[in-house]
């Protein structure tokens, strides 16, 4: 991740992929630096959160959505 990106990036009070993250890096049988996240659809940007946050052994996206706005005009063509 370029560090000009992890600098900016802000923690997410209560955001629940850091909770999600700490529960299992908590698990003592979870060797925390092998752990790969998963993402699909919206769900790549969540993966993408972590890895930018912690120390992720892989990333993996399924189609992610190239931008929130193509996004928009998929689900909500109706709209200008």
């Amino acid at each position: 991740m370029h560090p000009e990106f992890t600098e900016r990036l802000q923690p997410t009070p209560g955001c629940p992929a850091d909770a999600a993250w700490a529960w299992l890096a908590a698990q003592p049988e979870v060797d925390s630096g092998r752990v790969a996240v998963y993402g699909r659809s919206l769900g790549g940007a969540v993966a993408l959160y972590l890895a930018a946050r912690h120390p992720v052994r892989a990333v993996v996206l399924d189609s992610p959505f190239s931008s929130a706005r193509a996004l928009a005009l998929l689900h909500y063509c109706f709209l200008p």
